[in-house]
């Protein structure tokens, strides 16, 4: 789960339309778009980047977004439980047509050794 605070998004037609309720000024967005990488060097324009989008329910200037930190590395799930160290996540900011912002932030996480994966153990079910 990542918190984003001090966001300002404002858009000249979404949030705005007069038959639809009016999203306040830096409010004006339906979601971001994601991507991690593992490379400290990396741009927001990297083609290697894998981009997901996730919805705000309510866009505000402090929001919470549910991530897996994985998504798009190509990580098997077997790999997943000894990978610690520095991710990097970037992050646009998505209209509701889809349009993403020109401005970008690039978050650094660290994962330290001994994490944990979740996991839940289903009984398996035969006919």
């Amino acid at each position: 789960m990542a918190r984003s605070q001090g966001i300002s998004v404002t858009d000249n037609l979404y949030g705005r339309q007069a038959n639809l309720p009016q999203l306040p000024i830096g409010k004006q967005f339906w979601g971001v778009w994601l991507a991690n990488t593992r490379s400290p060097t990396a741009t927001v324009d990297d083609p290697s980047l894998n981009w997901y989008p996730v919805r705000v329910p309510t866009p505000t200037s402090s929001f919470t977004v549910t991530w897996n930190i994985f998504a798009g590395l190509n990580t098997p799930y077997a790999d997943l439980r000894n990978r610690p160290g520095d991710y990097y996540v970037f992050v646009r900011f998505l209209d509701g047509a889809g349009n993403i912002s020109t401005g970008s932030l690039k978050v650094k996480v660290t994962l330290a050794a001994g994490y944990a994966v979740p996991s839940i153990r289903l009984p398996a079910l035969a006919r």
